[in-house]
């Protein structure tokens, strides 16, 4: 019975104050689209930094004809396989190396008397942000540190670090982006929601003369606010819901990170409407706090 009074009182003052409460939902839907377009962002980034990590591989070269030597490739391959971080070492024959490359390359090669491509083995990593390290281990091999043709370890550097670098700090801006857009998103709630209590301070002034405890006075409003975050966060889920049909029929590509969210796309609506709702209780009581110190 005392839910249902609390209930009831939320609504009353829902229904009592509509303007208030469209300004405070409307908060929480751009609050809450603005939010999910950055989550959206960095879930694609971070999908995409995976994707480049993932990617990257340390290859080790040695001498031209070392690939007519099976004890000595025995030797590096076992070699290459005890450095710390190597998941798997693959052997790429000087002839394997020439079918990975372009048609022109490959058309260039074919006019030369004999393969000039060195034997190689191609290391995937546990940690790719440890290819660096890796790499300077497998430069110390004798076989590889004399191949012949410098650079002997490759796992191009440059683009890999400038990549996971670049994405880094983007992955925090955005992170700083999403923290300063909640802060901002409870003050807003907050001062809209105020205008809700103020019109309503005698009221909570008497229920605390005559005995109303914190608790008593505090839930309706934070029922309220919660009600108020609902209803934004659901039309914000409605908006992206939306765009995310159009952005898949365009490209599908782009929506696929939003897939790897925990329960999926259905999952990542749950956590906005449930984000929603934490934004206008916390609002709400937030603001309450003054109204009860009496």
């Amino acid at each position: 019975m005392r839910w249902r009074f609390f209930v009831s009182e939320a609504m009353n003052s829902i229904r009592g104050n509509v303007a208030t409460t469209v300004a405070a939902s409307v908060t929480v839907l751009i609050v809450t689209f603005l939010l999910a377009v950055f989550a959206s962002v960095g879930l694609f980034l971070y999908d995409k930094t995976q994707g480049v990590r993932n990617d990257i591989t340390v290859k080790a070269y040695m001498k031209v004809g070392t690939e007519t030597q099976p004890g000595t490739l025995d030797k590096v391959h076992n070699q290459l396989v005890a450095i710390p971080y190597v998941k798997s070492v693959t052997y790429v024959s000087p002839a394997e190396a020439l079918k990975q490359l372009n048609k022109d390359l490959q058309k260039d090669a074919g006019s030369l008397t004999e393969n000039p491509l060195p034997p190689a083995f191609y290391m995937k990593l546990t940690n790719p942000d440890k290819a660096s390290q890796v790499s300077a281990a497998a430069g110390q091999i004798p076989e590889v540190q004399n191949c012949g043709s410098a650079p002997c370890v490759t796992y191009g550097k440059e683009i890999a670090d400038k990549v996971l670098s670049v994405t880094k700090w983007v992955l925090v801006v955005l992170g700083a982006l999403m923290a300063l857009l909640g802060i901002a998103a409870v003050v807003l709630i907050a001062n809209t929601i105020r205008l809700s209590i103020f019109s309503r301070r005698r009221e909570i002034e008497v229920m605390k003369l005559v005995g109303a405890t914190n608790w008593f006075v505090r839930v309706p409003f934070v029922l309220e606010g919660m009600l108020t975050g609902f209803a934004g966060a659901a039309g914000a889920v409605t908006l992206l819901s939306i765009a995310y049909i159009g952005l898949t029929n365009l490209n599908g590509g782009l929506t696929d990170p939003a897939r790897s969210f925990p329960a999926g796309v259905v999952g990542l609506g749950a956590a906005l409407i449930a984000f929603g709702m934490f934004l206008g209780a916390f609002g709400s009581g937030l603001t309450l706090r003054k109204f009860l110190r009496i």
